[in-house]
């Protein structure tokens, strides 16, 4: 799920005082003016690579059709939650897809983090770069190990 401007790391700057402001942000802008629900065009190197991993991830999205589960009966029985390797920092999921599962790891600390999972003959398809349709041979910010894996910190990985 993904909302307006989440693509170009939209903030919605505090122009004037509110109950609604989290620090220099507002965090509920539905009431807000232009000024600060305004889209900013204009990226800087960090904000269109931002974008540009986003749009790897939406092509990902329709090409492989693995996150595209149409029913709740289809998402009940393929979507797991890994709460075992979970915890406040890490999110980790399955997706059941005919023969396979993929995985989703995202890692929401400033340190990196290790998981026990031990996959055999690991394929990732998003790393710390974005999306690709094929096996990404050499991807960046996870590593495998015999029964874990390292994730950046920071970052998300779909895998199989």
């Amino acid at each position: 799920f993904m909302h307006a401007g989440q693509e170009c790391a939209r903030t919605k700057p505090a122009l004037f005082d509110s109950n609604e402001n989290t620090g220099s942000f507002v965090r509920n802008s539905y009431n807000s003016p232009d000024s600060v629900n305004a889209f900013n065009w204009n990226f800087d190197g960090n904000r269109q690579k931002l974008l540009d991993y986003t749009k790897s991830l939406i092509k990902f999205r329709q090409k492989t059709g693995i996150f595209s589960l149409s029913t709740l009966e289809k998402i009940e029985n393929s979507v797991s939650f890994c709460s075992e390797l979970s915890d406040c920092h890490v999110l980790v999921y399955s997706i059941r897809d005919k023969d396979k599962n993929w995985f989703v790891a995202i890692n929401a600390d400033t340190q990196s983090r290790k998981i026990a999972l031990a996959i055999k003959r690991p394929q990732v398809y998003a790393d710390t770069n974005g999306a690709s349709l094929s096996r990404i041979k050499n991807p960046d910010g996870i590593k495998f190990y015999k029964d874990s894996i390292e994730l950046a910190p920071l970052s998300a990985f779909i895998f199989r």
